[in-house]
């Protein structure tokens, strides 16, 4: 009935001065009723010069709506000042109206129409449009708050960062989207109304997907000339990246503190490793002991080549592969300790498959893993003995690569999963059990607890520096395979599974009657590096088909504007290689741009997490890893913390096994690695609606 009227109007609550209804002209030339509909129009839409004019005649109408006397004249205002929100939510400007006012019978109801003072000029509007789009599109988060705290405008960048359209966001009370900040928005309020300025103010601010966003706020308030409260200018900034750097920092000085305590032990160590061959070597000399001698510049030599390496792999270097033909039973033999072979405490059983005489492998490198493996076998054995099997694992033609599978046992004390966790970590030195015992006692293993299990903890009652086990995982991994640890019926294997050509001990024969090269076991060699992330065998224990590019895969588009806003990825991963790999391929990715974030295991993950909130898109999680494993670390994330942010297992387990029970530890999907890149492509967009693409 009132859109037929020729003039814009609007109704009013004749109490309140709440805003009741108008019709589709004032909506469409005056203010966006969905916006003011429900607020007080006085303080929403006027400036404070004609505040007091238009409310003195509201009272003045209600005073003679029974006089036959009242005059036309008694109901107009001239030239008042009108805040123009608008409906396309661009920067709200003052218009001058005239006003027409009138009561209903029973004064319940006011009235108003509205008609422009004036038209703007082409150059009016010009400039306007020039000031709105300077605004709208400004780079930082602008929003502009009425007296009652009700937001009358925003600009694409605020809308973009919290995911909200305009329709959702306008006109709605601020509190609505900061709940859980209330106390803090009534102080800034409070602040902003004695006239202060605040700035860099964190608050927390809920998007559209539920999930919180950090931001810092600078504002103050703009007054009318009387001094009266105007409106609020409001800046605010994503805090999330410095908040997160800033625990990262905080890790990192943690990390340094503990290095920094642990130094002076480890030098310690050290030179208590270094002074008992020096001591066996002076007297060798002196007593014309050469083979003593030997031995023991063999064990200096291994010791710093041990320290060299593990700093080399801790810089993200990996070796490269020499491959020769070797025998396998020297090689095998070479990797017993001297003591051992001289016939000492520990027994040494050697199975060879029949079928494998020589294996074309990396020899040196084969051997120190080897000699490793044993040499830990040999320290935690219950009664001394170590076996040392290899055995064919595929049947295929002769010449081609086969599976080799290498294991080395001993019977022992049952290792707790947490233990195993630590085998591989640099420095862990678990304490050798007395022959016979029980069980070894794994560290404790509470989240609270200031004591927490240490992987660089160095044991002074235990020989070495708890490298070789850290060095043979990462030599078996830049040989193309995995080193893995299992514990059952009192019996500790290690193994893992080299891809290489094999020959009989016919064949071997010919062929050593012929050209081909065999080497014995040898110590040492000149050794080649090279940076991970150019190396083709390192990246496949992160992702399959690296230098391929990707087919084409059709992924529905993203809907809104949330594709603009980067999407923030946890790597919870310990292996320091998979994690400068993992963090290089994301922070390539195309469509959506990926911030990636590192935690080294899941102790420092859920410490994140806990001191950030959900300021994460997705956690990609290993399982294996020390202080805290991933499903402890999920199962205290959802739980404990409360958070559903996406996990996805990312790891080097492949049984169905393993996906069940992270399934039901509440991951979202399972990832082996090494994971194909489509896989995690298609993983990101169907668990977490992140786009992206791996070029």
């Amino acid at each position: 009935m009132f859109d037929h009227i020729p003039e814009a109007l609007l109704i009013l609550d004749s109490q309140s001065g709440v805003v009741i209804h108008g019709n589709s002209k004032f909506d469409a030339h005056v203010g966006a009723l969905k916006i003011i509909q429900g607020k007080v129009f006085a303080d929403t839409c006027l400036k404070a010069m004609n505040k007091g004019a238009f409310e003195e005649k509201v009272a003045e109408l209600k005073g003679k709506v029974h006089d036959p006397n009242a005059s036309d004249e008694d109901s107009f205002l001239g030239n008042l000042q009108i805040l123009q929100v608008k409906q396309d939510n661009s920067l709200p400007f003052y218009g001058r109206f005239d006003l027409a006012f009138s009561i209903d019978s029973d004064n319940s109801r006011c009235f108003v129409t509205f008609r422009r003072v004036s038209p703007l000029s082409a150059a009016e509007r010009e400039a306007e449009a020039e000031y709105a789009d300077f605004f709208d599109n400004a780079p930082i988060a602008l929003h502009w708050l009425s007296g009652s705290g009700h937001i009358l405008w925003a600009n694409k960048t605020e809308m973009i960062t919290l995911g909200y359209t305009a329709e959702e966001y306008i006109g709605q009370p601020i509190m609505k989207f900061c709940p859980d900040d209330e106390e803090l928005v009534l102080e800034i309020f409070k602040s902003l109304g004695s006239g202060n300025t605040i700035r860099d103010v964190p608050v927390r601010f809920r998007r559209k997907d539920q999930t919180l966003v950090y931001l810092l706020i600078d504002s103050n308030v703009a007054y009318n000339q009387d001094g009266s409260f105007k409106h609020t200018r409001c800046f605010i900034r994503d805090d999330s990246r410095r908040r997160i750097e800033e625990a990262s920092q905080t890790f990192k000085n943690e990390s340094m503190k503990q290095i920094a305590a642990s130094k002076d032990k480890f030098l310690h160590k050290l030179v208590h490793q270094f002074k008992t061959p020096l001591h066996i070597l002076t007297e060798s000399i002196q007593q014309g002991l050469n083979c003593v001698t030997l031995d023991a510049c063999g064990t200096l030599s291994s010791l710093v080549e041990d320290i060299v390496d593990v700093l080399a792999f801790e810089e993200g270097k990996v070796l490269q592969m020499r491959k020769e033909w070797a025998d396998l039973r020297s090689l095998l033999t070479g990797a017993i300790p001297v003591t051992a072979r001289e016939g000492g405490e520990n027994k040494i059983i050697i199975e060879i498959d029949d079928q494998i005489a020589s294996i074309e492998t990396d020899p040196v490198h084969l051997g120190r893993v080897l000699k490793a493996l044993v040499k830990n076998a040999t320290i935690f054995s219950s009664n001394g003995e170590v076996t040392i099997c290899v055995k064919e694992v595929s049947k295929s033609s002769a010449g081609s690569t086969q599976e080799v599978y290498f294991e080395v046992t001993n019977p022992g004390a049952p290792v707790d999963s947490l233990v195993m966790n630590n085998m591989f970590q640099r420095y862990y030195q678990a304490q050798p059990p007395v022959r016979n015992q029980k069980a070894l006692e794994p560290p404790a293993k509470h989240l609270e607890s200031e004591e927490q299990p240490q992987t660089d903890k160095l044991s002074s009652d235990v020989e070495g520096l708890g490298v070789s086990l850290n060095l043979a995982y990462n030599v078996v991994q830049n040989m193309e395979s995995t080193l893995n640890v299992e514990s059952k019926d009192g019996i500790t294997t290690f193994n893992f599974t080299l891809k290489a050509r094999i020959q009989t001990k016919a064949a071997q024969a010919f062929a050593k009657a012929g050209s081909t090269t065999y080497v014995e076991y040898k110590e040492c060699s000149a050794k080649v590096w090279m940076d991970a992330k150019d190396s083709d065998v390192a990246a496949k224990f992160v992702e399959t088909s690296t230098r391929a590019p990707l087919e084409e895969e059709h992924i529905p588009p993203k809907v809104g504007l949330e594709e603009a806003r980067p999407r923030r990825v946890l790597v919870v991963e310990d292996n320091t290689i998979c994690q400068r790999l993992l963090k290089a391929l994301l922070e390539k990715a195309k469509v959506t741009k990926l911030i990636v974030d590192i935690a080294s295991n899941g102790k420092e993950a859920v410490d994140m997490l806990a001191k950030l909130g959900p300021v994460f898109d997705v956690i990609l999680m290993d399982l294996r890893m020390p202080v805290m494993d991933g499903l402890e670390a999920t199962l205290y994330i959802k739980e404990t913390l409360q958070l559903d942010t996406p996990i996805m297992a990312l790891t080097a387990e492949h049984t169905e096994e393993s996906r069940e029970v992270c399934m039901a530890h509440g991951m979202v999907c399972y990832l082996s690695k090494p994971c194909n890149r489509k896989d995690l492509q298609k993983a990101l967009w169907e668990h977490c609606l992140i786009d992206v693409k791996f070029g």
